[in-house]
């Protein structure tokens, strides 16, 4: 019925009511199927792998003479021209936007700004209004890489629609690319990926002329803003008065100003137009790697294709050696196959590039992606070959056929209807009264069924098919009673009997009518329980017999736990059996991924089993110091057993016969062994919330678009991944490590976490003993070439990924004056010359250095920030872990919005205060399963939660930063750079640099405190933050700490 729309569902009427049988089920239906067919579709399948095998090899050969240099230099040679034809500044948004900056940019427009903001009581000079203004202007003229966000409407956003729309056709000819050169124009995977790759190299070679464009429009602008600078410190000077508004002629700064704005202009398109450029590039590297993925699939392909044809054709000769049988029939003859595919061959005549052509014709869909075609030709060759050919067939349909073969027809037809019938038939009696037949058939309609009249009492009920190859007869004897099939009856009475002998509940009637899951509930119970006797027979019997029953149970636990692997533990005493399972990830801390699970089947004395018990499992090398022990003998005394272990900080959890039996036996197991645990420990024993070091892989949430950037960025560059304190860097970059280790992966991760490398000795010691490389510890920094090469000699043909983890306290130690950068300058040119790829992780020392044309991570490495987590991952940080601990949260959307408030989406934070929210309920045994807003205030008003949320956002800020933050008046969201500059003037700090200012700007940024926004200002953006400050510290005392640490030391981090 569920095939069909409601007006077509076969009209069954209501079960039959009895009236004297209220402790039963109103009605019951049985129902047989048969079915009679022509093997249509197989027969044009078999027919079509002749040709999907040649056209297997089609795609390994190049099918053109020509060089592939002439397709890529005409694509390259467009794209060009597309650059260079669009001019961004005749676009009538951009043209828009250049006259309201030179409008707002001139002399006459500053002065105006100046004297309505001091009217406000600003107190402005003219260069502060100069810098914040080009601020603004750098605001507008900078890609917005935020992705949750909508795109603002700035200069640069206006430039990219512009280019966006004259690339947009050849955009989707280089994506369509792959397909069209391959496929639709028959040349080949082979071609198509040499034509790629000489598309990239020579889309590479172009790039230079971008960066070229982009440096000298660059040193314009800042020349040009350099100039406006000066000319309004001038003016400053010629007022004499800090914060006159004094009119002076606006053609002092007007050249300068509109200078400034066309540099912009030019600076922003340049820039877009590079970017642009490179994004296309490396477009054309991601394409390259598609049909590399796809070729080794071509062998995939044609073995299963041969695996295919072999099965077919022994079937098909089955078929024709046999008549029909039921209940699923098939009908068909030699000369039935011969006939209809005789037109065949003339499609197999013509040239494979005609072949490749028209078969992708036939097959090509009309809303796939591009990629997904690439790949999905390969896998449905067979399907595409069968559409090419479709035309060329002319099997008969069902009809036609039975009719020209008459002894076919009466064995076939004769036979269907009573296949269908019920293989269970009620008896009829005067309480069981005869249910009522129907028989539902399924075929192409035609003036008259293939079967003639159904037979009285029968009733039929005809349903249209679409397919002329099959007739599908259903017969259904609907309305009876269950009691009325005796063993139906008697296998129902015995199975509610062992039922109530393994405890299970039954309904409060005791009727037999369990339900299926209940009497599969029972048969593993029943199971469980007769190896369970096995082995205490065989303890009293024979103990060295014991190991039988308890292997069985053990395999039984394994399969309802899904587990990973297993590992029996030998040479134990034979009452002591030892496993170990890898067990799938829990979003708990317990059960850890390893896990032991000890049956004790011992009679001995406590002390002696407590011993054995003791030596097995501390010798295990287990992730947590957790292992289940089971309880077989049920001794009195099995605390005393385990009471060793938990001395020594081990969580020791006792299972007895029933508990395993419910493991083994329940709907979802896993959950059932959490359950088992929570019912044991403590709530903060299995707290799922990591406040420490990096989070396990089930535990890591809303990273992906970081990890995709990376994983994509690594094609052609390396990476730096910058974050402030516990915003997730290590976590972030173990989860890389993980995908590139993957089967499938192409890369080969080294990680090194370098907190203890704070020089080159240290360093190349961490190296040596993390990946077994023999580099002495006194190497010259140039020498870690040969740890790389040891590595490329260790994984041959493999790309070689570095990922290093906190390297800001390295990069420290390598840019002092006497290093000149050796190190870092080595992993450049590794890079450069595609030994091997980067992935540093690091905070502002990283990212200071990757935005100074001094260093050598300059232009090396492209930055991926670590943002805060939106509100949608928050929720599931929090939820989830909730819901798998059986704790349900009251107004749960209010006390995630609040958590969302004041942890501002850092995600250290979140887990910290979701911790001690569980400590909180732990402590409430009146309230153990609901969390309460009143649960997050006891949490949240910690003095240690809230010193550790201050030190987080903190972090390596220096004394200006820290200083800026105890400043922020609370309640206030927004705070312009010249508000900032004033509080600082009034606690004494006068004439700070502007480039300070500016940087620790970014520091602020970097740690999550503010993010910018329009007119020079800053959001804050943890709003609780100031009132935690005016809470738990002296501001007074602490603002003068940090102002006598940063008259020391500027740039030093706080302690």
């Amino acid at each position: 019925a569920s095939l069909y729309p409601p007006d077509q569902t076969p009209p069954l009427p209501q079960p039959i009511a009895y009236e004297e049988g209220a402790d039963r089920f109103n009605g019951y239906s049985t129902f047989g199927v048969s079915k009679l067919a022509l093997p249509t579709r197989a027969a044009m399948d078999l027919a079509a792998v002749g040709l999907a095998q040649t056209a297997l090899k089609a795609l390994k050969q190049t099918h053109t003479v020509s060089p592939v240099t002439g397709w890529t230099v005409q694509v390259v040679e467009a794209l060009r021209r597309a650059f260079y034809s669009t001019k961004v500044t005749h676009d009538a948004n951009v043209m828009n936007w250049l006259r309201e900056w030179s409008n707002l940019f001139s002399g006459a427009g500053l002065h105006r700004r100046l004297e309505a903001r001091n009217a406000k009581g600003e107190n402005l000079r003219m260069s502060d209004l100069v810098q914040s203004e080009c601020r603004r202007l750098e605001r507008e003229i900078t890609k917005d890489t935020n992705p949750d966000t909508t795109m603002p409407d700035t200069l640069r956003s206006r430039i990219d629609i512009v280019l966006l729309d004259s690339l947009g056709d050849l955009q989707t000819i280089l994506l369509a690319s792959p397909v069209e050169l391959a496929y639709a124009k028959g040349y080949g995977l082979f071609w198509a990926l040499d034509a790629l790759e000489e598309l990239e190299i020579q889309m590479k070679a172009v790039l230079p002329e971008f960066q070229q464009t982009l440096a000298e429009a660059r040193i314009a602008y800042e020349n040009h803003r350099q100039a406006l600078y000066a000319t309004a410190q001038q003016q400053d000077s010629r007022s004499g008065v800090r914060f006159s508004a004094r009119k002076t002629a606006p053609g002092e700064l007007d050249a300068q100003a509109q200078a400034v704005v066309q540099s912009a202009v030019d600076m922003c398109a340049a820039q877009a137009q590079f970017d642009a450029w490179q994004s296309l590039y490396e477009l054309a590297a991601v394409l390259c790697d598609q049909v590399r993925d796809v070729i080794p699939m071509l062998d995939q392909a044609a073995l299963a294709l041969r695996n295919f044809e072999t099965a077919c054709r022994r079937a098909m000769e089955e078929a024709v050696a046999k008549p029909p049988s039921f209940p699923a029939g098939v009908v068909v003859t030699e000369e039935w196959y011969t006939s209809g595919a005789q037109d065949v061959a003339s499609l197999s005549q013509i040239s494979p590039r005609e072949l490749l052509s028209k078969m992708y014709g036939a097959w090509m869909p009309n809303d796939m992606p591009w990629d997904r075609q690439l790949s999905r030709f390969v896998i449905e060759i067979r399907d595409a070959a069968r559409r090419a050919l479709a035309a060329v067939f002319r099997f008969p349909d069902l009809g036609e056929f039975l009719n020209q073969n008459h002894a076919l027809y009466r064995q076939g037809v004769a036979a269907l209807s009573g296949a269908a019938n019920p293989a269970m038939i009620p008896s009829v009696d005067d309480k069981h009264p005869a249910p009522t037949p129907y028989e539902i058939v399924r075929e192409l309609p035609r003036e008259s069924s293939l079967l003639g009249p159904s037979p009285s009492p029968v009733t039929r009920i005809d349903l249209p098919s679409p397919d002329p190859d099959e007739v599908t007869v259903m017969r259904v004897l609907h309305g009876m009673m269950a009691e009325a099939l005796p063993r139906l009856r008697e296998n129902y009475r015995r199975a509610y009997d062992r039922a109530g002998a393994d405890g299970m509940p039954l309904h409060i009637d005791r009727r037999w009518d369990a339900t299926m899951a209940d009497l599969v509930h029972t048969s593993v119970r029943r199971e469980i329980s007769i190896l369970w006797e096995s082995m205490l027979a065989a303890l009293h019997k024979n103990p060295r017999m014991v190991e039988q029953p308890v292997d069985a149970i053990i395999h039984s636990l394994g399969l309802a736990l899904d587990v990973m692997e297993k590992n029996i533990i030998p040479n134990l005493p034979f009452d002591l059996r030892l496993v170990v399972f890898k067990l799938r990830p829990f979003r708990l801390k317990l059960p850890p991924p390893t896990c032991a699970i000890m049956f004790v089947l011992s009679n001995r004395a406590a002390n002696e089993v407590a011993e054995d018990v003791y030596r097995a499992i501390t010798q295990l090398p287990l992730e947590e110091q957790f292992a289940f022990v089971v309880n077989v003998t049920a001794r009195p005394d099995i605390n005393q057993i385990v009471e060793p272990l938990r001395r020594v900080d081990y969580t020791m959890l006792v299972l007895n016969e029933a508990d395993v039996k419910h493991l083994i036996s329940a709907r979802l197991p896993t959950r059932a062994l959490g359950d088992l645990v929570l019912s044991q420990v403590n709530l903060t024993t299995v707290s799922p919330f990591y406040t420490r070091g990096p989070v396990p892989e089930h535990m890591y949430f809303g990273r992906e678009r970081e990890i995709n950037e990376v994983r994509s960025k690594l094609r052609t560059h390396s990476v730096a991944l910058i974050g402030g304190r516990r915003i997730g860097k290590t976590s972030t970059l173990q989860r890389i490590q993980r995908l590139l280790k993957s089967n499938e992966s192409q890369y080969i991760p080294y990680y090194l976490d370098c907190h203890g490398a704070t020089h080159y000795r240290s360093f190349f010691w961490l190296l040596n003993r993390r990946w077994q490389v023999d580099i002495r510890q006194d190497s010259h920094p140039v020498q870690f070439e040969d740890v790389v090469t040891a590595l490329q000699t260790r994984h041959p043909g493999k790309n070689i990924v570095i990922l290093f983890d906190e390297v800001d306290s390295l990069l420290v130690f390598d840019r002092q004056h006497e290093n000149q950068e050796t190190l870092f300058r080595t992993f450049r040119s590794l890079s450069n010359e595609k030994r091997c790829q980067f992935v540093f992780s690091g905070e502002k020392w990283l990212m200071r250095a990757i935005t100074n044309p001094y260093s050598a991570l300059f232009n090396f490495t492209q930055a991926v920030r670590l943002e805060p987590l939106p509100p949608k991952v928050v929720h599931h940080l929090v939820a989830d872990p909730f819901e798998m601990l059986n704790i349900w949260m009251e107004q749960s959307e209010q006390i995630i919005e609040r958590i969302y408030e004041i942890s501002a989406g850092h995600p250290n934070i979140v887990q910290m205060i979701c911790h001690a929210m569980v400590e909180e309920l732990d402590q409430d045994r009146q309230n153990v399963n609901l969390l309460t807003f009143e649960h997050l205030d006891r949490a949240t008003s910690r003095r240690t939660l809230q010193e550790e949320i201050v030190q987080t956002i903190w972090g390596q800020m220096n004394p200006l930063a820290r200083l800026i933050t105890l400043l922020w008046p609370e309640g206030t969201r927004f705070m312009s750079m010249v508000e900032i500059d004033n509080l600082l003037h009034e606690v004494g700090l006068d004439n700070i640099p502007p480039e300070r200012l500016e940087r620790t700007a970014k520091d602020l940024e970097l740690y999550c405190f503010v993010r910018p926004r329009d007119n020079d200002r800053l959001e804050l953006i943890p709003m609780a933050f100031p009132a935690i400050l005016d809470f738990m510290t002296d501001k007074h005392r602490q603002i003068e700490m940090v102002l006598r640490q940063y008259r020391v030391d500027p740039e030093s981090s706080v302690s």
